[in-house]
């Protein structure tokens, strides 16, 4: 196990602290907080480290959770539909490596990696080199999904063991909220080394 560090960035939040081999997101911020839509979460791995993660952002709405017997509602009406943006449909999660590699297409990144918008995270493909090179991950109820009612051994993690030592970025897209008017968030996700 490593020593991680993670950085939050979109917003300019930060989150506080180092960590010794424990899991990273959502319980640091609280239940009833999430992550803005598009945020960066940064996490050091070393070459042959597995990285697991998984994320809320399948699409439906969240279950309300109960912490310590409180009840804390997520959403209007769990269950229901709550598409993130379209252009990331399928793409909920990206994985960046340590040292960016800029791209017009997917031809110009190889292996499993494809051609990201910098502004979006939508898949990219220009005369310019304006995306960047990341793995793509989508979330589903048997694949990378999570939420804060379940248990870490029952999560549908999705993994990536690196071949690069040094601080991995993950971009989490959000959903619309439906108890306010803020935007799109991620309201659950949780990353392990």
């Amino acid at each position: 196990m490593s020593l991680k560090t993670k950085f939050l960035g979109g917003v300019c939040l930060l989150v506080p602290g180092l960590a010794f081999a424990a899991p990273e997101g959502t319980r640091q911020l609280g239940v009833t907080q999430g992550l803005e839509g598009g945020a960066i979460v940064q996490v050091h791995a070393e070459v042959g480290e597995t990285i697991r993660f998984c994320s809320s952002d399948n699409g439906v709405q969240e279950a309300n959770v109960v912490v310590n017997g409180d009840t804390f509602d997520i959403d209007d009406e769990p269950g229901d539909p709550n598409p993130v943006p379209a252009a990331r449909q399928g793409s909920e999660i990206l994985l960046s490596p340590p040292t960016d590699t800029f791209c017009r297409n997917d031809g110009e990144c190889g292996g499993n990696f494809a051609c990201r918008s910098i502004q979006d995270g939508s898949a990219f493909a220009g005369n310019q080199a304006l995306g960047r090179c990341a793995l793509v991950y989508a979330v589903a109820n048997n694949s990378g999904y999570c939420n804060a009612a379940q248990p870490q051994a029952n999560r549908n993690w999705l993994t990536h063991v690196p071949a690069t030592a040094g601080n991995w970025r993950f971009n989490f897209v959000g959903e619309p909220e439906t108890l306010t008017n803020s935007g799109r968030s991620t309201r659950f996700f949780e990353i392990d080394v």
